[in-house]
């Protein structure tokens, strides 16, 4: 009742208004003594008469009006909602193909950094002088990453999903790439600095000084860049987070080869509000 009290507000005033007016017109014009007042009894009687039914006819037109309104209204969101789900499913079904190839591409990743790892516990077990740094700059063999699988992350649905995909698979191509790479021994260098001793033209010396600090710049580069990658694999815990991105993906392939069996209409609501 409070409800529809606040809803009808103005209407209610206004009706209250309309049927109090003529009373207080009553009052002040037809006492008797007001030399305005026009009519008798009679007159005032079928004005009521007239002016009350006008108020009913208002206030019947007002509630079919209103009433016309809400349906409608009703009507245009229900079309909507149909319209938001029928593109919601067409959209959810064709994301398939795209969720499948995905699908491979974060397993190799999750199967690359599990390998990865495990030969290095390996070789840190076996060889019992080798130490956590040195066993950064080992060279890994890793999977081959198909960057053109980055263009179906479009197709994904669920905006989270999106992200932590591209967050993994980014991450894994660096990581591969990284730790793929094998540092030189650089018997160069020892050969440079042999030769600077026992040069004594100085251009030829400026230049063989110019030699050796670019080797020894891209050597820390790329030991610096190999354990970086490690430490960012073990502090951010990423090969879980991997694997839990695959969960969730793998879900996800599940609830839309579900839909394409069997459509649900209350399933294809739940994926809406979730989005």
């Amino acid at each position: 009742m409070k409800k529809w009290v606040k809803h009808n507000k103005i209407f209610l005033t206004g009706t209250l208004l309309a049927l109090i007016f003529p009373i207080i017109l009553n009052f002040v014009l037809f006492s008797g003594t007001s030399r305005f007042a026009f009519g008798n009894g009679n007159t005032w009687l079928n004005f009521w008469g007239s002016y009350s039914g006008s108020l009913i006819s208002a206030a019947v037109a007002y509630f079919i009006a209103s009433s016309q309104v809400k349906n409608v209204k009703k009507q245009m969101d229900r079309q909507l909602e149909d319209d938001l789900l029928r593109d919601k499913f067409n959209r959810t079904i064709d994301q398939l193909p795209a969720l499948i190839s995905l699908e491979e591409e974060l397993t190799n990743a999750v199967n690359g950094m599990l390998l990865a790892e495990s030969n290095r516990d390996f070789l840190l077990k076996e060889f019992k002088d080798l130490t956590e740094e040195e066993s950064y700059q080992i060279k890994y063999n890793e999977k081959y990453f198909r960057e053109t699988n980055l263009k179906y992350i479009d197709k994904v649905e669920r905006t989270d999903l999106q992200v932590e995909i591209m967050e993994d698979l980014r991450f894994y191509d660096r990581f591969r790439s990284a730790i793929s790479m094998e540092v030189p021994d650089y018997k160069e260098l020892e050969t440079l600095y042999s030769k600077l001793n026992s040069v004594n033209d100085m251009d030829e010396k400026l230049l063989i000084q110019h030699h050796i600090l670019r080797l020894e710049t891209e050597k820390d580069h790329l030991k610096s860049l190999k354990k970086d990658i490690w430490e960012q694999f073990f502090d951010n815990e990423i090969l879980e987070k991997t694997q839990n991105t695959l969960s969730k993906l793998e879900e996800e392939i599940h609830t839309t080869k579900k839909l394409i069996d069997k459509p649900d209409i209350n399933l294809l609501r739940e994926l809406l509000a979730n989005n």
